[in-house]
């Protein structure tokens, strides 16, 4: 059993190179674990590959585990131990032990990362990145969460000012257009979007626009406005609606959300 660290695949701890580390070998007949020593150093020997390190720790599980749980910069062990559960020579166990400072930072991997953070930045309204840090501290957070938050907050909030800009442009165009908005009307007001729209270029190269212009239409300004940012966010309209009732609540139910490990 290999793994392969890479700064191209980085979890939480960003590794300094690429390396194949030997962490063991798994018996075929019985689909038992092994670490026999001379076994690894033989298969390390012949591939080159270098074993895990090994981390002496106290006998006494207690102290073993504040130990572990105490370190900072390092994500935690592999426990190795035979189980001694009746069988014959018992049987080979593998605990894996985290630190909880590894565990804080995959938490803020996990609730800070891609969508969620996208969806936490609209959620609290921010306009500019600097706004992240206060706006994360009012929940507890530090700024190595705002940290975690920045690479997607970033961009999106700056797609989100282009976009909310063509959006005004687009409102001061259609509006005047839309009239009474009576149901007579739309189909005038259908070929002048559709005129200025194509006029526009790239900058309304979405789909989306075109469903936009006639929210605008038929409901008015503000839930026009909301799809924009549905469709930035990539989620529908109507869970944005949902989102919008009580944002504090939804922020906390994020940064509160159960996290589950998928490293490996």
């Amino acid at each position: 059993m290999f793994e392969l660290v890479t700064p191209n695949r980085t979890v939480v701890l960003r590794q300094e190179r690429a390396a194949l580390v030997l962490l063991g070998y798994v018996d075929k007949r019985t689909i038992a674990p092994g670490w026999d020593a001379g076994i690894l150093g033989r298969i390390a020997g012949d591939t080159g590959v270098p074993t895990a390190p090994i981390h002496p720790l106290p006998a006494d599980l207690d102290a073993a585990l504040a130990e572990v749980r105490g370190w900072r910069g390092r994500e935690g062990v592999v426990a190795r131990f035979i189980d001694r559960d009746g069988s014959a020579g018992g049987a080979p166990r593998l605990v894996k032990i985290k630190a909880t400072d590894y565990l804080r930072l995959h938490a803020y991997n996990a609730r800070l990362g891609g969508n969620r953070a996208r969806r936490v930045a609209w959620l609290l309204d921010l306009r500019d990145e600097a706004e992240l840090l206060p706006a994360l501290a009012r929940y507890g957070l530090d700024w190595e969460a705002a940290e975690y938050a920045r690479p997607d907050v970033a961009p999106y909030l700056a797609r989100r000012r282009a976009a909310l800009a063509r959006f005004d442009a687009l409102c001061a165009e259609l509006e005047p257009v839309a009239g009474a908005r009576k149901k007579s009307e739309k189909r005038a007001f259908v070929d002048r979007t559709r005129s200025f729209l194509a006029a526009g270029g790239p900058a309304y190269a979405e789909t989306w626009w075109f469903a936009v212009s006639m929210k605008l239409f038929d409901a008015g300004p503000d839930d026009a406005r909301l799809l924009v940012d549905a469709a930035l966010l990539d989620e529908p309209l109507p869970s944005v609606r949902k989102w919008r009732a009580d944002p504090d609540a939804e922020v906390r139910a994020i940064l509160n959300a159960p996290v589950r490990e998928e490293d490996g």
